[in-house]
């Protein structure tokens, strides 16, 4: 989740249940879900991790971040 005044990552407090930004540091504020992943790229000549955020990573996989939360995790033991 982001901070929507600063859109940095924030953290559930999980004393107050809230989110706290780490870059403002308060604590309940608004949020909205951000994408953010890292692929290896790999060819005959050796790899590197590639990382996406926002916006970027959002048209890479051709959905929202929002859309992203609502789909099921296949590894889920529940």
């Amino acid at each position: 989740m982001t901070c929507t005044k600063y859109h940095q990552k924030a953290h559930l407090d999980n004393k107050t249940s809230s989110f706290k930004c780490y870059e403002c540091n308060e604590s309940s504020i608004e949020t909205i879900p951000r994408c953010h992943f890292q692929a290896q790229l790999t060819d005959h000549r050796g790899s590197l991790i590639a990382k996406l955020f926002g916006e970027n990573a959002e048209k890479f996989l051709n959905c929202t971040a929002k859309e992203l939360i609502h789909i099921p995790n296949i590894n889920s033991t529940t």
